[in-house]
């Protein structure tokens, strides 16, 4: 009997011991992000994805950025580059950007990085000849960090596989899996961004903690929003208003100026008075953001020339944003497409002039606006010239439902028939 007993009492020591390990891996992850990979939660954004955002400002035109604010965003780059050692981030500065790299200065910190590279791959020896897998893992981490820290991308996803291999925990996997994220979102690597958040989703899934559940919820949304899934982004944008940590990725101003402008064209009036203009978390920094009250509000109460002046003051902001900049002219169309089908969602025909005093705009623009989206399908309504009236034509649920029904079913017997012609044969 000595013997079960004993075996038993093994496997309980050895799961002891596993469990151990991964809150140890847990705490260690967290210590060395904290530490080592300049995302604390101090409310500081990550400073590769701050140094991308300043690059992509500076790509801007000249009538969007003046040359006060280029000399500035110059400056902080050149003093975090100098200040962080960053050898590969400056030689793809001057490769990529045109920057002028001053070689001595280009020289002096390779060498400091070589030694500081030296130093880690000293301490990884030394954890593998006097300690653990756990301090092994620390110390790769560690180095890893160090590449991205300097902006060498390729080189710091190639040393965060290395740690995940390594990882046992699932909270520690997914750590890692943002860490490369992060900078994936950096160097704009969309492809390698999917796959890391399927992954991340998929680990998750097995028994991932809530925390990291919100967090991946905000990579995936920014994922979502560059590949113009906007509805999906939006909703879990919405979602993540009560938990927001991610402040490696923006402040939670920016963070509620993409929610806000995103539900605007993906959610109806209802949600938007619920979940954003009576949300507390919004209205705390709402008015930190300039003039994104006035459009949630002015769209909100029907007060379309207010509105539009709103979208006029905060389009600038989105086109500085990396992840709508891309998308603002579709986004704008979907904004105007929202306000001009709540406005004749109360009127079975309206002047075409009373329209255009309501938006503040003349009633030639109107009408060129008005036939452009009725004539792609998203305004239902037509135009009477002769009378200068915009008659609205609701289309019926039913009907369109069984419209669709009439046409799948074609499409299925025309399949049929051909089927049974190959299997005649």
């Amino acid at each position: 009997m000595s013997a079960p007993a004993s075996g038993a009492a093994k496997g309980h020591a050895a799961a002891e011991e596993r469990k151990q390990k991964e809150e140890e891996e847990k705490e260690l992850a967290e210590e060395a992000k904290e530490n080592d990979d300049g995302t604390a939660t101090d409310g500081k954004q990550n400073p590769m994805l701050a140094l991308s955002t300043d690059l992509f400002i500076l790509s801007l035109p000249a009538e969007q950025v003046s040359a006060a604010e280029r000399a500035e965003i110059t400056s902080r780059i050149d003093a975090q580059v100098s200040e962080q050692s960053m050898a590969p981030f400056l030689r793809m500065l001057g490769e990529k950007h045109g920057w002028k790299v001053d070689h001595s200065k280009l020289e002096a910190m390779e060498s400091a990085n070589a030694a500081a590279l030296q130093a880690a791959e000293a301490k990884i020896t030394e954890a593998h000849e006097v300690a653990g897998d756990t301090e092994v893992r620390e110390a790769m981490f560690a180095r890893a960090n160090l590449h991205a820290q300097w902006g060498d991308s390729e080189k710091a996803l190639e040393e965060y596989n290395l740690v995940f291999d390594k990882t046992v925990g699932i909270a520690s996997k997914v750590d890692v899996l943002l860490a490369r994220m992060r900078i994936e979102l950096a160097t704009a690597d969309h492809k390698r961004l999917k796959a890391d958040i399927d992954k991340a989703k998929a680990l998750i899934e097995q028994g991932g903690d809530w925390e990291r559940k919100n967090q991946l919820a905000v990579y995936e949304a920014l994922y979502l929003m560059i590949t113009r899934k906007f509805a999906e982004a939006s909703k879990l944008l919405l979602d993540a208003v009560a938990t927001f940590t991610t402040t490696e990725l923006f402040s939670y101003s920016t963070f509620v100026l993409h929610a806000c402008v995103l539900a605007l064209i993906s959610v109806d009036r209802k949600t938007l008075s619920t979940d954003i203009l009576k949300s507390p978390e919004i209205l705390s920094v709402l008015d930190d953001v300039p003039h994104l009250r006035q459009l949630l509000t002015s769209l909100h109460k029907c007060n379309y020339r207010d509105f539009f002046a709103a979208v006029a003051g905060i389009t600038p902001q989105l086109q500085r944003s990396p992840y709508l900049a891309p998308h603002v002219k579709y986004y704008l169309r979907e904004l105007r497409v929202v306000a001009y089908t709540q406005f004749l969602r109360s009127y079975k025909a309206a002047s075409l002039q009373a329209m255009a005093d309501s938006f503040g705009v003349s009633a030639a623009f109107m009408d060129q606006e008005l036939f452009r989206f009725i004539s792609a399908g998203r305004i239902h309504a037509k135009i009477d010239k002769v009378a200068a009236v915009v008659d609205t034509n609701r289309p019926d649920k039913r009907n369109e439902i069984y419209g669709q029904f009439v046409k799948n079913g074609d499409a299925l017997l025309n399949r049929m028939h051909k089927l049974s012609k190959v299997i005649a044969l």
